[in-house]
């Protein structure tokens, strides 16, 4: 009897178990970081640590879930956690990754510098998850590569595990969900929002997102950037989404139907999650379209429905939708990657579909789309942090109290101008440097709320340091030009 007691209690447990935790699988610890391990993986790779304000040492984690996949089937999913060491409530930050093609280059296999960004933002006080996406890192198959409900499922169905987690191991969460993501992770971070607030609004509700150089308008501007006969700087793109999208869309019965000779046969064993973009590229012309059959191209150039054309629209991340939380794009116009029209595409959409607190940025007129990455990260964490509550500290620059040494910048983020108020000085001296270290803006006599003038500045971020006789004090401006 007392066997078959135990026995009892050991099924419902684990019965227990499984209905508690339908979606976390597991967490394998990868390393912990010090706040100051953080800042010399910083310095060493030469970022300005002192923009980013470090505070936390942080643990990281592997995380297995199951998720969805473009069937809605549940399946294996791996993704990268990593938690601040805080006792108080934390918000979420879900990052989204570029575009790889090697399964062992995914976020959970602590590789790339993506996952420094992850680091970061955890240091900086948000728990945050960084999905690999179905089909790389752990997940089975090929990744379907820009395909929107399978983006947002991965970063939704983590945020699942998350809180699994997060209820097992009693750490507590303030309510607050941020998403940002870079290259396909602005598309990936986009989808997500969208998703979130038509079909999981009763689990989940965004604060704000801040998608980056994404190519949101996949039947648009990226049909055009294809179909040019120009050199593209990533041609690999083309392939991936065809190969990808064939099972879930039915785009061909035969990938010789699309891909010529001989490209039909050497490019899809290439997509097999051991090979590198770069490997890829170099065994195909730099001129995407010229893999594709020319017939076939020409149908796809003349016919508006065409099954392809039709599954691009498909994954448009933009449409049908109207974002109830502030959503802020960050763009640079010399991207030869994802061409910055997506972005202002995306924008004025979003605005005619009633949107008010949907705004596209320009973080650099000069900059290519590697180059752009660190600046527009920078302008997007700002912006997060704006909008981030602390349950430990308060981080408003805008909402300090008069009787602390610290600066308060109004407005910030700005475009004109700004006024610095120091509560226990009348003059002081204010220098403003650039991300590159560089002074911008001296005044060794400044008086309090006087504005300065920024509008010869370029959007981006920039260090204001206060000297008085015996401090000197940092903060963060944010220039955004209009």
């Amino acid at each position: 009897m007392k066997k078959l007691l135990l026995l009892v209690i050991i099924i419902t447990g684990l019965q227990m178990i499984s209905i508690s935790q339908p979606y976390l699988t597991s967490t394998t610890f990868i390393k912990t970081y010090t706040k100051v391990q953080v800042d010399s993986i910083l310095d060493f790779n030469g970022l300005p640590s002192f923009f980013l304000n470090n505070k936390f040492t942080v643990d990281i984690y592997k995380m297995n879930y199951r998720c969805k996949d473009a069937f809605d089937t549940l399946v294996g999913a791996s993704g990268l956690l990593i938690i601040p060491r805080d006792s108080c409530d934390l918000p979420i930050l879900s990052y989204s990754h570029g575009t790889i093609s090697r399964k062992s280059d995914a976020p959970s296999r602590f590789r790339g510098s993506e996952t420094l960004i992850g680091t970061v933002m955890a240091s900086n006080g948000y728990i945050c998850t960084m999905p690999d996406y179905l089909g790389l890192g752990d997940g089975p198959g090929l990744h379907p590569y820009q395909h929107a409900k399978t983006e947002a499922y991965a970063n939704i169905y983590m945020l699942k595990a998350l809180k699994e987690y997060c209820t097992t191991n009693a750490i507590p969460l303030n309510g607050q969900l941020f998403l940002s993501g870079y290259s396909q992770g602005g598309h990936a971070s986009m989808v997500t929002h969208r998703m979130i607030e038509k079909d999981f609004s009763s689990e989940f509700t965004v604060t704000a997102s801040a998608p980056m150089s994404g190519a949101y308008d996949m039947s648009g501007v990226m049909v055009d950037v294809m179909l040019s006969d120009s050199v593209y700087a990533a041609p690999a793109y083309l392939p991936y989404l065809v190969l990808s999208w064939n099972p879930i869309y039915n785009l061909y019965a035969n990938i010789s139907d699309a891909f010529k000779v001989p490209y039909d046969t050497t490019l899809p064993p290439l997509f097999d999650g051991t090979r590198s973009l770069g490997y890829i590229e170099a065994r195909m012309p730099n001129v995407p379209k010229l893999i594709f059959d020319s017939t076939e191209l020409y149908r796809f150039t003349i016919d508006l429905t065409h099954p392809f054309r039709l599954a691009l629209k498909d994954n448009d991340a933009y449409t049908n939708w109207t974002p109830s939380a502030p959503l802020r794009m960050y763009y640079c116009t010399a991207d030869r990657q994802v061409n910055y029209m997506n972005a202002l595409v995306a924008q004025d959409s979003l605005k005619a579909q009633g949107c008010t607190t949907c705004d596209a940025y320009l973080v650099n007129a000069l900059l290519d789309h590697q180059e752009c990455a660190q600046f527009a990260l920078i302008n997007a964490k700002s912006f997060m942090d704006s909008l981030k509550y602390d349950g430990c500290r308060s981080t408003s620059i805008n909402n300090l109290s008069k009787n602390s040494n610290v600066i308060s910048i109004y407005p910030n983020p700005t475009s004109e101008s700004v006024s610095i108020d120091y509560a226990l000085l009348s003059s002081y001296e204010v220098n403003i440097q650039d991300i590159t270290g560089r002074v911008v803006y001296s005044n060794t006599a400044y008086e309090n709320n006087n504005k300065i003038n920024t509008n010869y500045l370029e959007s981006g971020m920039y260090s204001v340091s206060i000297k008085s006789k015996n401090q000197l004090i940092r903060n963060k401006l944010l220039v955004i030009r209009k």
